[in-house]
């Protein structure tokens, strides 16, 4: 997401704040970095009291780990003072570590008004309606709307269960004859998953769906192997692994076939353009994870959390890796991402 989109009051930036989220917040707290650019951008439930304190750090570091012309504390809660202890304790550690000026609000039923440390708050007052904020169109230009919570932001990538279906055993029946292939074999059908992969990102940009089984069998079933996955994991994400690291017969095939087909001319219509494709690549992905049964879907999981972090989506990046983590613990890559994102490392700091 590129950092031109300008917001001129308070209001307005709470008013985008899901946008950039991906969901609606609710009952939480969120701290964000707020100057040239707004973010990163972190976020935690409302602890049962006596947890504050351990919340807090959980919140804090990625953000304070930045440097920031200032900070945005919001509390959104939907009973009165809900989010009031976490914020006074946030407040309390913010001003030990030299943060005097931390702007606190509490957002509640479409209304917002300035936290107090006492119960002279300032008054409520109405949200803007999004229509009205000049911001909310340049995320919608850019195919970008929050989803109604959290739990919903999850359900998008929700796979389907045990695999008992006609595709499951498609999946299963071509896992295993992929495994068994020759050596003689395997870079052939390396090339045919590939020239696949460059396919469905072209069909992607256009409609984020998958138009036929066979399709999906060989995408997901490619992703069993480690190599491949990376290399489509490098191609969709510039700079996260240099493509000669694959190998020589690898990465000849990967120059070959996965294409860059994203423009480059640094324009305001292309910056554009390349969100909106970003968007649907990520949608794309998220599409295919939904049609997976699991466990086949573990790489795939991991792949777009990959994809969402390294294009500056923490949330959605999260919910994929987590899943991803839930049916197999010990999925490595997932679980490196994972802690990347927690850590609020961006992804230019590990290219």
């Amino acid at each position: 997401m590129p950092t031109t989109i300008r917001v001129r009051r308070l209001p307005e930036l709470l008013t985008i704040l899901p946008y950039q989220l991906g969901f609606r917040p609710s009952t939480c707290v969120v701290l964000a970095g707020i100057g040239d650019r707004l973010g990163p951008i972190a976020r935690v439930d409302l602890p049962p009291r006596g947890y504050e304190g351990q919340v807090a750090d959980t919140l804090l570091h990625p953000v304070l780990r930045h440097t920031h012309d200032g900070l945005l504390l919001v509390g959104y809660d939907e009973a009165p003072d809900a989010s009031r202890p976490l914020l006074r304790v946030l407040r309390r550690r913010l001003r030990l570590m030299g943060y005097r000026d931390v702007e606190t609000v509490v957002v509640r039923g479409g209304r917002w008004r300035r936290y107090a440390a006492t119960s002279q708050a300032g008054p409520w007052a109405p949200l803007p309606q999004e229509c009205d904020v000049p911001a909310v169109a340049e995320y919608v230009a850019r195919e970008r709307a929050p989803v109604v919570s959290r739990d919903q932001l999850a359900a998008v990538i929700a796979p389907e269960p045990a695999p008992d279906s006609a595709l499951g055993e498609a999946l299963l029946d071509a896992g295993t004859e992929r495994a068994q292939l020759p050596l003689d074999q395997r870079r052939e059908r390396r090339q045919v998953e590939l020239d696949a992969w460059f396919h469905w990102r072209v069909g992607a940009m256009l409609e984020p769906t998958v138009r036929q089984q066979d399709d999906l069998v060989l995408l997901v079933t490619s992703l069993l192997d480690v190599q491949l996955r990376d290399a489509v994991i490098a191609w969709l994400c510039p700079g996260w692994l240099q493509v000669a690291a694959l190998g020589p017969e690898l990465a000849e095939d990967v120059r070959a076939r996965l294409i860059q087909v994203v423009p480059d001319e640094d324009t305001p219509e292309a910056d554009l353009l390349v969100d909106i494709l970003t968007t649907r690549v990520g949608a794309a992905l998220e599409a295919l994870c939904r049609a997976t049964p699991l466990p086949f879907t573990v790489p795939l999981l991991t792949m777009t959390g990959m994809y969402r972090w390294w294009h500056g989506d923490g949330a959605r990046a999260r919910v994929a890796l987590e899943a991803a983590l839930v049916e197999e613990p010990g999925y490595r890559l997932a679980d490196l991402v994972l802690r990347l994102v927690d850590a609020g490392i961006p992804p230019g700091e590990c290219a």
